[in-house]
C-alpha cells in the first residue's frame, strides 16, 4: 500500500461570493493535524508570472511545508506571508514530487530574494530555482489562421499539381505521345548551310554532302583559272 502524505480536492460552493472567505483559509493549519498545512486556491490555480518562481531537481518525497519553510527561514526578506503558495507537481497514483514545482509569491519584489536560492540544499539536494516563464497558450483564432492558410496552401499546391497533370495529358493525346525522331547533326549542319549559303564553313561542321559540294566548286575554279592562263591550249611558237 502507497502511503499518501497529501492529496487535493475540490470544494464547490453555492454561490461565488463564498470563495474568498474559503481562499482566507491558505496556509492555515488543518483541523485534524496541526502540522500539516492546507494550500487553498481556486480550482485553475493562480498562474502569474510575474510573481512566481520555478523550482527543479527537487526530491520526489518534497512537501510543500518543507519547501514553504526553507524559503522564509533563508531567503533574505522574505517572510511567512510573502510565499502565498506552494504547488509541486505529483503523480497521479502515488502522489510522489515528479521533481519540479512552483511558488507564488505575494508580489513581483519578493522574486529577487527567492532567486538567491538557487543550488540551496533542500531536503538534501540542490535545488534549482530559475525564473518562471510565461507558457501563453495560442488563441484559438491564431490557430484556425494557422490551419486555414495551411489548408489554402495544400489546395494551391494539389491545384497546380492538377493542373501539371492536365497539361501533360493534353500532350500525350492524338497520337503525340510518339518521340518525334530527332535530327542527326549532319543534318542540322545541312539545313544550316542550305539557310546560310554565304556563312563561312568551319572545319568538322558541314556534312559529307555539303564537304563534297565545296571541294567540286574548288575544283571547279582551280580548273577555270588554268584555262585562263592557257593550260590545255597549243602554245605559240
Amino acid at each position: 500500500n502507497i502511503i499518501m502524505n497529501s492529496s487535493q480536492g475540490y470544494v464547490v460552493f453555492q454561490s461565488k461570493e463564498s470563495i474568498p472567505k474559503a481562499l482566507a483559509l491558505n496556509h492555515t493549519p488543518h483541523p485534524n493535524n496541526p502540522k500539516h498545512i492546507l494550500r487553498v486556491d481556486t480550482a485553475k490555480p493562480t498562474v502569474d508570472s510575474t510573481r512566481s518562481i520555478f523550482l527543479g531537481n527537487l526530491p520526489y518525497d518534497a512537501e510543500e511545508d518543507a519547501i514553504r519553510q526553507h524559503f522564509i527561514t533563508n531567503a533574505v526578506d522574505l517572510e511567512e506571508e510573502d510565499v502565498v503558495n506552494v504547488r509541486l507537481v505529483r503523480d497521479p497514483s502515488t502522489m510522489s514530487c515528479k521533481g519540479f514545482g512552483y511558488v507564488l509569491l505575494k508580489d513581483a519584489t519578493c522574486v529577487p530574494s527567492a532567486l538567491r536560492l538557487h543550488e540551496t540544499v533542500c531536503s538534501g539536494k540542490k535545488i534549482r530555482v530559475l525564473v518562471c516563464k510565461k507558457h501563453g497558450k495560442k488563441k484559438k483564432d491564431d490557430k484556425s489562421s494557422s490551419s486555414s492558410g495551411n489548408q489554402k496552401q495544400k489546395r494551391n499546391f494539389e491545384g497546380h499539381r492538377a493542373n501539371v497533370e492536365t497539361k501533360k495529358s493534353k500532350n500525350n493525346t492524338d497520337g503525340s505521345n510518339k518521340k518525334k525522331k530527332r535530327r542527326t547533326k549532319s543534318e542540322r549542319n545541312a539545313i544550316q548551310a542550305a539557310t546560310k549559303p554565304n556563312a563561312p564553313h568551319k572545319k568538322g561542321t558541314t556534312s559529307k554532302r555539303v564537304a563534297k559540294e565545296l571541294k567540286t566548286k574548288k575544283r571547279v575554279k582551280k580548273i577555270q583559272k588554268r584555262v585562263e592562263k592557257g593550260m590545255g591550249k597549243n602554245k605559240k611558237k
